[in-house]
């Protein structure tokens, strides 16, 4: 109660020092959301994003970022940025009928994440909370349970720490989670969240097993690539028959792959980095027909299936494969179907291609045989082998977490 009495005061405080300003400069705009602008243009800067922020008008819901109700009374859309720097605490934001808040990259400090257990805020309407690439720290407190009416939460690319809150995984309107290149750290919780399509939690910390039923039927994007997470899959992912996209890159995950993986819809699908083992199936129960596919730098092992001649990019290298190169393979890349075959460091034996067809690979594709025991290769084929770890890798591009040049 202590602590409501104080916040009360000390917003009243503050109100009562801009209220002479609110009401000469803004008889249309709430007392709150004056004080609010206001707030934030005081401290932030660092690009001209504020230049006709001018408190002398009476509209000031034509300000660059901001869109206000109909009657021109509450704000309810509020962007900010790019460009700006400085530091955002609470009780920066009081916008009650705030329904959009997106924060562009920039230098912008603080842990803006605690007005959610601020007595002066109530975001209940907010639907959209994007804040991304800045240097924002903290963690994501239990309270965000309260947003109820959040569909889409981008804190990507800051300097977030601690767990995520299970209450997050029971938002009941979230569609999108992207929470990728920050510092958070303890286990992945169970989302049940029914309109969920995207998570995303790519380079943290995260750590231990993935709970079983983990993600609701809805997903269809899941990446969690670059984090401590091991064990086995198969139950965390099973009854995921909408997935078209799925990384689990970089991590300590084992065991064998789940055969529903390779089912559609599923588009591109990352492995790679882990501790799978086994074999692939030979005759899966559906068509294989996934353009990205990335198992490298596993402990899989038997004969390579035919079925996934259907990719445009293939990375199976640094595995323990046996047998010959599909044949499949080969006429795909000559046709120009797959543009990138990795098949390096296996233990391979033979391949069906004459002299004549192995020319073509170069200039029909990417393709690196090396460090098989396949007997008298075509020495051309070899050539196109790179001296990156894992050319075939395809992930969130780095930049989208670095501050852009202004």
């Amino acid at each position: 109660m202590m602590m409501v009495g104080l916040g009360a005061m000390k917003f009243g405080f503050l109100f009562t020092i801009f209220l002479p300003s609110v009401f000469f400069a803004s008889p249309l705009l709430d007392p709150p959301d004056y004080l609010s602008l206001q707030m934030i243009q005081k401290n932030l800067s660092g690009s001209d994003f504020f230049v006709n922020w001018n408190f002398n008008v009476e509209d000031l819901c034509n300000f660059n970022g901001v869109s206000c109700s109909e009657d021109q009374t509450e704000v309810y859309k509020l962007y900010l940025g790019p460009y700006l720097s400085g530091r955002l605490d609470p009780p920066f934001l009081i916008l009650p009928s705030l329904s959009e808040l997106a924060v562009d990259p920039g230098n912008i400090s603080g842990s803006p994440l605690d007005w959610l257990s601020s007595p002066l805020t109530n975001l209940s309407s907010l639907t959209l909370l994007s804040i991304t690439g800045n240097r924002f720290s903290g963690g994501i407190p239990p309270s965000i349970a309260s947003l109820r009416n959040l569909r889409k939460l981008d804190l990507s690319c800051n300097r977030l720490t601690g767990s995520i809150p299970w209450q997050i995984g029971g938002l009941p309107a979230l569609t999108s989670l992207v929470l990728s290149g920050n510092r958070l750290s303890g286990s992945v919780p169970v989302f049940y969240s029914p309109n969920l399509l995207t998570v995303d939690l790519n380079d943290n910390y995260l750590s231990g097993p993935l709970p079983s039923n983990a993600f609701p039927p809805s997903l269809n994007s899941l990446s969690l690539p670059r984090n401590r997470l091991t064990s086995t899959v198969h139950q965390a992912l099973s009854g995921l028959n909408n997935l078209t996209f799925l990384d689990l890159g970089f991590n300590d995950f084992s065991g064998y792959i789940p055969a529903n993986l390779f089912c559609p819809p599923m588009e591109t699908l990352l492995l790679d980095g882990n501790r799978f083992a086994g074999s692939l199936p030979q005759s899966p129960a559906c068509a294989v027909n996934i353009a990205t596919v990335d198992l490298s730098y596993n402990r899989l092992s038997g004969k390579i299936p035919p079925c996934f001649s259907a990719a445009k990019s293939l990375a199976m290298n640094n595995n323990r494969f046996t047998g010959e190169i599909p044949g499949e393979f080969v006429d795909r890349v000559l046709s120009s179907e797959m543009k990138r075959l990795f098949l390096q460091h296996n233990s391979l034996t033979g391949i069906k291609v004459n002299q004549t067809a192995a020319a073509d690979f170069q200039a029909k594709g990417s393709v690196c045989l090396e460090g098989n025991p396949i007997v008298t290769p075509p020495p051309v084929i070899d050539d196109a082998c790179t001296s990156e770890p894992n050319p075939g890798r395809q992930r969130r591009p780095t930049e989208l977490c670095q501050v852009p040049n202004q």
